[in-house]
């Protein structure tokens, strides 16, 4: 059954890649231009500074492409004039990254220049197409887990994969150039075996590769650090599994997390990383932000009472973007179908609730409803952090639900499990056949009856 889920996903996915215009996926013309850097030079790149186009000729080619598509149509450039059409980057985008992502990790990037022919657009689907397949993997992955940890319900083991082939955000996630995708690969298998660890134990070699695939991710991706809370608490919670007191110990467990975090922000509100030596306070405040005064601006909005008003609607935007927005963020679900997907969220929840509550599950999967629970939370947590820093700026940018689709494997194993916490074992099949004929039905409104009406209307 997985396999046929499988090509499922790989059918879904590249009707999405095909159907979704050329340059319409978040940021894809400069994901693209890095890939063709690569490409194009040997593997070799040297980038001068953000704002100078390593390659004026390949950014002033990339920008035709988009005017011949009617890039611009949809607004995506504030700078853009018809009567004078822009030759770099910085002449259509105003808010940096003038040049690819010159501070991101080329792994994404060094794989798809493999894929390129010598033509330039055919090589935008060619990078498509590895998305695409990155995608399947996520597919494959999360069904291996849902395996893992619910051997026994048709509706947890079948439903997750058939969701994740299925859901028009990870579908359009992975439809487009973009090194979201490898990074969501590489945290499904940490999340994997983060699963593998909580029910198997945790064995010195699978705490290794725990740390190994984290390691990975992150350096792919900044955005793969969102699942170092999910993979601590399932080594500490596998220890409270066979603890004589487990609720104590899950209590500690959170407890010093909090504390953990707290003090972690008002350590970055004080300043404290200035007295770091300037190669090391530099490395790190490069890596994990945009820039240097970054982790500062997010320790203190965090730290003001007035902005969490702003920054749940930031969560809540997150969640929202997570069930569909496409593009580059223009085309949104209708409300009344938005506001069904939150509330079968909210009856998942409830299903969750009532079924810890009735000990309808082992510690074992108690603990790896928890692990996936961690990992959404800190991947929403993460997103509305980063993008609270432009709530000091002129520039406020509202957080991007697509970030969640980094934890789609633990979403989807959240959905399933709840939902079969409402269900019966008998009807758990007859179940499982009526959420993927919803989500196939699901699918097929958005991309015909929402993004292509958007795009080729």
């Amino acid at each position: 059954m997985l396999g046929r889920i499988i090509l499922l996903a790989l059918a879904n996915g590249l009707l999405w890649a095909s159907l979704v215009p050329p340059w319409q996926a978040p940021d894809e013309p400069k994901h693209f231009e890095y890939i063709r850097l690569l490409a194009e030079s040997d593997g070799v790149v040297v980038f001068a500074t953000e704002d100078e186009a390593a390659d004026p000729e390949l950014q002033s080619d990339i920008l035709r492409s988009m005017d011949d598509h009617d890039f611009w149509w949809y607004g995506r450039a504030p700078a853009y004039s018809a009567e004078s059409p822009p030759q770099r980057f910085a002449e259509a985008w105003i808010l940096g990254s003038h040049t690819a992502y010159y501070r991101a990790s080329p792994a994404y990037y060094w794989i798809a220049s493999r894929l390129q022919p010598a033509d330039r657009l055919p090589g935008l689907y060619a990078a498509r197409l590895l998305s695409v397949v990155l995608g399947a993997l996520v597919v494959l992955v999360g069904g291996i887990m849902a395996r893992e940890a619910f051997p026994d319900d048709p509706l947890i083991r079948i439903g997750t994969p058939a969701i994740l082939a299925l859901h028009p955000m990870v579908a359009f996630a992975h439809s487009g150039v973009n090194s979201d995708a490898l990074v969501n690969a590489l945290v499904a298998i940490a999340l994997l075996i983060a699963v593998r660890l909580v029910i198997r134990g945790a064995a010195p070699a699978r705490v290794l590769a725990l740390a190994l695939a984290l390691l990975l991710a992150a350096s792919v991706k900044r955005i793969g650090l969102a699942a170092a809370p999910a993979l601590a608490a399932a080594v500490a919670l596998r220890g409270a599994i066979h603890a004589r007191r487990p609720g104590r110990w899950v209590i500690g467990l959170f407890a010093a997390s909090a504390g953990l975090a707290v003090a972690g922000v008002a350590w970055l509100a004080a300043g404290a990383p200035a007295p770091l030596p300037e190669p090391v306070r530099f490395t790190l405040l490069r890596y994990a932000f945009n820039e240097p005064d970054q982790a500062q601006r997010i320790a203190g909005v965090l730290m003001t009472p007035a902005a969490w008003p702003h920054l749940l609607g930031f969560g809540g935007q997150v969640i929202d973007g997570f069930w569909g927005r496409f593009g580059w963020e223009a085309v949104a679900l209708p409300r009344p179908l938005a506001w069904s997907l939150h509330a079968v969220a909210v009856v998942a929840i409830a299903g969750l609730v009532r079924g810890g509550m009735r000990g309808s599950w082992s510690r074992e999967r108690s603990a790896v409803l928890a692990v996936s629970f961690i990992a959404c939370a800190s991947v929403v947590a993460a997103a509305v952090a980063f993008f609270a820093a432009t709530l000091a700026t002129p520039f406020a940018q509202p957080p991007q639900g697509r970030y969640l689709i980094t934890m789609a494997p633990a979403a989807a194993l959240l959905l399933t499990a709840g939902l079969s916490g409402w269900i019966e074992p008998p009807r758990r099949m007859e179940a499982l056949r009526a959420l993927i004929i919803a989500f196939i039905l699901f699918d097929v409104a958005v991309l015909f009856g929402l993004v292509v009406p958007f795009f080729y209307t």
